[in-house]
């Protein structure tokens, strides 16, 4: 597998706020269906402050679980970063701390619930950011939603899974029409690899492409033929769920982590061919227990 840089998706905001990007010849309405079919309601928004700040899943009546950078203040530094052989103007972090968890909202169909306390994994930081999960207690129970059931086998690499959070929508080509509508999307793609640093032996994060039906030269790993609804989660997506049917059974495998930071790939070929990680639940889940028992 050819490796390139991944960065956390907080660290891209400064560049487009995008999530959900779609294959170009599929219709917006078939990934907006998938992510309200009901098993997909655990899925919610998170806000910070009143401000719309990425996603999360509901695991309990009472446990939210996200992807830890999106619960950091950032401290930046102005930078440039050459863009197509153009300067561009960026915001590069410099240091972070957490919120505060009662700022913080999570909206699971329509309704709002108040955080009461983050629990990080141990020994995450902007810097170690490779066990990029927290659990978020919430004030209130939740009592209309069906939580998420956690998987607990490590079977997941070449199982086809659903990527469901909130964020801007777009097509692979055509980047200049991306735009934040805070909306729901749902897509699919194949678990093509395991990555991240390893945790008793196991990998911690799952792998997969962005591939296209045109461009078939563009797939990294795996089949270069793209599922029907194939996408790419990015920056509104961060702490969304990666879900697969299993034995019947809808289950959530991962948690939306990163996305590729290349961007004279991106100027080149759009979104298509950008790797993506989701860390694997099944290695954490020894921790998710400890926390929400």
């Amino acid at each position: 597998m050819k490796h390139s840089k991944l960065v956390p998706l907080s660290a891209l905001v400064f560049l487009l706020l995008f999530a959900g990007i779609m294959r170009d010849d599929v219709a917006e309405s078939k990934y907006t269906a998938l992510a309200n079919q009901k098993q997909f309601d655990c899925v919610g928004q998170v806000l910070i402050g009143g401000k719309p700040a990425g996603s999360c899943v509901l695991i309990s009546n009472r446990f939210v679980l996200s992807a830890a950078h999106v619960f950091m203040r950032y401290q930046t530094r102005q930078d440039t970063l050459l863009v197509g052989g153009q300067k561009v103007a960026v915001n590069i972090p410099t240091s972070a701390s957490p919120v505060d968890a009662t700022k913080c909202a999570f909206i699971f169909i329509g309704k709002s619930y108040t955080g009461k306390a983050l629990h990080f994994f141990p020994g995450y930081s902007m810097k170690d950011n490779k066990s990029d999960l927290v659990l978020i207690d919430l004030e209130n129970t939740v009592n209309s939603v069906v939580p998420a059931t956690l998987n607990m086998t490590f079977d997941e690499k070449g199982t086809t899974g659903v990527g469901v959070g909130f964020g801007a929508s777009g097509f692979g080509m055509q980047v200049k029409t991306v735009r934040s509508k805070n909306q729901k999307i749902a897509g699919e793609n194949s678990i093509d690899s395991l990555g991240g640093k390893l945790m008793n032996e196991l990998s911690t994060t799952l792998i997969c492409d962005f591939d296209s039906k045109a461009r078939p030269e563009l797939n990294r790993i795996g089949s270069a033929e793209p599922l029907g609804l194939e996408y790419s989660s990015t920056g509104g997506d961060s702490g969304g769920g990666m879900f697969r049917k299993k034995n019947g059974q809808w289950e959530l495998i991962g948690i939306c982590h990163n996305t590729e930071a290349g961007m004279d790939t991106f100027i080149t070929n759009g979104y298509y061919g950008l790797l993506m990680e989701w860390m694997r639940i099944s290695v954490f889940r020894n921790w998710i227990k400890s926390v929400t028992t």
